[in-house]
């Protein structure tokens, strides 16, 4: 979920999940060039992160502070 606040004459998104994906951003994956997905997001895209087609996924983990532990996977692009 993303708020909306204007300040003069730009639009600002916050939210917590605004929070989380600014944080995911700043992680420690080595490559260059992925697609992550978390496990909240994979269910709302009904994507089995378990499912055997996605051999290739990594799996992550990242505590973000005063939110908690986010789970998911991410694919390298090569």
């Amino acid at each position: 979920e993303v708020k909306k606040i204007k300040i003069h004459n730009f639009e600002k998104l916050y939210g917590r999940d605004v929070i989380i994906v600014h944080r995911l951003l700043k992680n420690k994956i080595k490559e260059a060039e992925y697609i992550l997905i978390t496990k909240n997001n994979s269910e709302q895209l009904r994507l089995d992160i378990s499912h055997p087609q996605l051999c290739d996924a990594k799996y992550f983990t990242q505590n973000i502070e005063n939110i908690g532990t986010v789970e998911g996977v991410y694919f390298v692009i090569q």
